[in-house]
Formats: C-alpha cells, structure tokens, sequence
C-alpha cells in the first residue's frame, strides 16, 4: 500500500492516511454535498480514483453539477474515468441487503484497476447499508482507498447510530450549522491496545530469538540494578520466576 497523507478535502479532518474509513450524519441533500463536493475535489486534484454510488435525495445530474461549481471541467475528468458517479442500484440491492464480502471484492477490485491505471489509489462514498460496515473497517487499512459511507439521520434510532460510529473510525455531524468531528473512545482505545499488544508480541519473540540463538551470556538486571539473572543460550526466562536480591547471578535451566 503507498504511504503518505492524503488531503480530505474536509476543514474539520484535514489530512488523513490511506485506509481511512469515516462516516457523515446528514439531514439535508445541502449537508450531504456540503461534504461530498470537497471530498471528491481534493480527490481529482490529487491523482486519486473517484467513486460515488449516488442515491436519494441526490441523482445523477444533480452530483455532476454540484462538482461542476468548484471543479468547472468536471467533464473532462467523467470523460477520461477518473471519476464515477454510478446509481446505488449498482450494488443489485434489494431491501438493503446485501452480501458485505461482495461490496468489499467490488472495492478492492477497483482499487486495483486505479493503481494499475496510474491513480494514487481509491476515493469512495456512498450511502451506507447494514451488514458490510465490520468487515470493511477491519480490512481496509491493508488497501489505497479512504471510504466515506452517508448516513440520513433521521433514519436510525440513537441505539442504531452509536452502532454505526462504532463501526467507522470516527463520524461527522452538523450541530448548529457547524461539523463535528465524532470518535468513540472504546474502539479508539481498542485498536490502540491491539497496537500495543502487537508491538509487545513482536519485541518478545525477538527478545527470545536472540537468547535462544547467542553464544554469548545474556543478562536480564532489574531497573534499579539490585538483581540480576544470567539466561542461558538454550533456554529463555520464565515469567512466573522471581527475581532474587542482592546483585546475586542464577542460571536459568
């Protein structure tokens, strides 16, 4: 996956790195393409592939011509592919069903024409439905693709919306004509103690590598320099043994 940041095109988010996976709250078509247009903007100036699977209460035309305000040779881009405005029939949804592996193989896929075609990697937004948000948020960050799913408010209870933002890395919303940037702390803690928990896993098997593997003494000495364990290069130390006082030296066998 290519590194690097990439502009959100959002005042509020501001630069974010490939992988990303947010959501926008909106009432309005204004509040949808309050956040869309720029999104999409900052996408094409940027070498990036766009894709937006439009739906009520936004169509087509409507999309070309609100791109149209801030980007004025929008049909160039539209002429040469570097941007798609597909129906959300696209997916083949019936009654918002639909197989969450199957929209996740269809993002990835374009993903891989767009880097095969020269783009930096994917843009994508579209109104969101149940079932495929878990699966992209665990697996997108191994991709160059940034995935904003819309959301109509009034449309879920507030047990259905905290559902929602807990499935994405954080959440826009309008309150009082302002955006607002919206993160659940228990997933952010989460991911951060898996992060840990990773680092520590690797740090220790490398640790237990290079006792297993030396010739050499290896100590282990406590931070205050009082104890000290020899560790021999056969074997590595448990972690239920204590340590002893008194600077004393024991072999581990």
């Amino acid at each position: 996956m290519r590194s690097g940041n990439r502009i959100s095109g959002i005042d509020i988010i501001g630069n974010v790195q490939w992988g990303i996976h947010f959501c926008q709250f909106y009432r309005t078509k204004e509040d949808l393409m309050d956040i869309l247009v720029p999104y999409f903007k900052a996408g094409l100036e940027n070498n990036e592939y766009c894709l937006w699977a439009i739906s009520e209460p936004v169509d087509e035309e409507e999309a070309k011509e609100a791109l149209k305000v801030v980007i004025p040779d929008i049909g160039a881009y539209l002429e040469n592919g570097q941007i798609d405005i597909v129906p959300y029939s696209c997916w083949h949804v019936e009654e918002d069903v639909l197989d969450p592996q199957t929209v996740f193989n269809y993002l990835t896929e374009k993903t891989s024409k767009a880097l095969a075609s020269g783009y930096d990697g994917l843009r994508y937004s579209g109104n969101s439905f149940s079932g495929h948000e878990k699966l992209l948020d665990s697996a997108i960050g191994k991709y160059s693709m940034m995935v904003l799913c819309t959301y109509p408010i009034d449309k879920y209870s507030a047990v259905e919306i905290l559902d929602i933002i807990t499935n994405h890395q954080f959440a826009l919303t309008k309150k009082e004509d302002k955006w607002e940037q919206i993160e659940y702390s228990c997933q952010k803690n989460t991911k951060e103690c898996r992060q840990v928990e990773d680092a520590l896993s690797a740090s220790e098997e490398r640790f237990c590598t290079l006792v297993t593997a030396s010739s050499e003494m290896v100590y282990r000495v406590s931070p205050d320099w009082s104890e000290m364990r020899y560790l021999l290069g056969v074997t590595q130390l448990a972690p239920s043994i204590l340590f002893f006082p008194n600077f004393q030296i024991f072999e581990l066998i």
